[in-house]
């Protein structure tokens, strides 16, 4: 984890444009509000990039890895957010 790319390469875009880095700290848990339905971009970002953002009900089973530079976002039935963490 953390490994720059390869040379050439770019590293894939933060959907909010955090530095979300394991050394920052900082997945984009400040970009969501809880109470409120998953805004669009997020719904695209954890479609195109699941590696980095993952939207999950409340009662759904996960594995328990801790990716620091992912943005996990717990909802409601009715899509609303719960909560947010990283990993």
């Amino acid at each position: 984890m953390g490994d720059p790319p390869p040379a050439g390469q770019q590293p894939a875009a933060r959907p909010f444009g955090f530095d979300a880095s394991p050394r920052a700290g900082n997945c984009g848990v400040p970009a969501v509000e809880s109470g409120k339905p998953v805004p669009e971009r997020l719904l695209l970002a954890a479609r195109d990039t699941p590696n980095l953002v993952r939207i999950l009900l409340s009662t759904d089973r996960t594995t328990m890895d801790f990716r620091p530079d992912r943005l996990t976002i717990i909802i409601d039935g009715n899509g609303v957010v719960l909560s947010t963490r990283c990993g």
